[in-house]
C-alpha cells in the first residue's frame, strides 16, 4: 500500500494505478530505504554546454525562467539518490561565471583541488545528490562518462555508452576530449 502523500509514480517513474492502492515497486522491501530519482539534463546553445539537476523544483524553475537558447530541457540523463545510501558518495557542483558552465565531480580530492586552484573561475555550489564512486563493485549500475571541451570550456556527462561512442567518433578531441568513466549511477 502507498503512504499518504507518496509520489504518484514508482522508482522507475512508471505511473501508479490511479487509485494509488497497489504497491508496484516504489516501496519494495530492502534493508534500507533507497529512492532513486532522476537527474534532468538541459542543453544550452547559448553556452554550448549542458546543465544537470536532481531537483524537480530547480528543473521547473529553469524551464519557466530561461529562454530555450539558454537552457532547453532534454530528458532524464540518469538516476541518482536524494540522500546517502550504502557505498554512495556526494556529487559536487560548481558554477563558472567566466565560462557560463557547470562542473560536476564525484571525488572530494578533485573538488578540493578546484576550490584551492580556481577560486575566481569556479564557485562551489555544494553537494547536489548522491551517486556511486567509480570504484564501486556492486551490480546494477551504469558508468557515467565525462568529456571536456577545450573549445567551449565546459564538461559533458553521459551514462549512455552509445552516446559516448558517438561523441568520440564524431568530434575531434579539440571539441570534446574523452576523460573516461568518472562515477557510477544506479540502473
Amino acid at each position: 500500500a502507498t503512504a499518504t502523500g507518496a509520489p504518484s509514480d514508482d522508482y522507475r517513474r512508471a505511473i501508479r494505478p490511479e487509485n494509488g492502492n497497489n504497491d508496484i515497486g516504489a516501496y519494495e522491501y530492502t534493508t534500507e530505504t533507497v529512492f532513486k530519482s532522476p537527474v534532468f539534463r538541459f542543453w544550452g546553445s547559448e553556452y554550448n554546454g549542458h546543465f544537470y539537476t536532481h531537483s524537480t523544483s530547480e528543473r521547473n524553475t529553469v524551464i519557466s525562467s530561461y529562454p530555450v537558447k539558454t537552457w532547453q530541457y532534454e530528458f532524464v540523463a540518469y538516476d541518482a539518490f536524494s540522500s546517502a545510501v550504502t557505498n554512495s558518495t556526494p556529487m559536487y557542483r560548481f558554477w563558472s561565471n567566466t565560462y557560463k558552465a557547470h562542473f560536476y565531480t564525484a571525488t572530494s580530492g578533485e573538488r578540493d583541488y578546484v576550490i584551492a586552484n580556481y577560486p575566481t573561475i569556479w564557485s562551489y555550489e555544494g553537494a547536489v545528490y548522491e551517486i556511486y564512486p567509480l570504484s564501486y563493485s556492486g551490480g546494477g549500475t551504469n558508468d557515467v562518462y565525462r568529456f571536456w571541451s577545450p573549445s567551449y570550456f565546459n564538461h559533458f556527462y553521459t551514462a549512455s555508452s552509445a552516446e559516448k561512442d558517438y561523441i568520440i567518433a564524431s568530434y575531434p578531441s579539440s571539441v570534446w576530449t574523452h576523460e573516461n568513466a568518472r562515477f557510477k549511477v544506479p540502473k
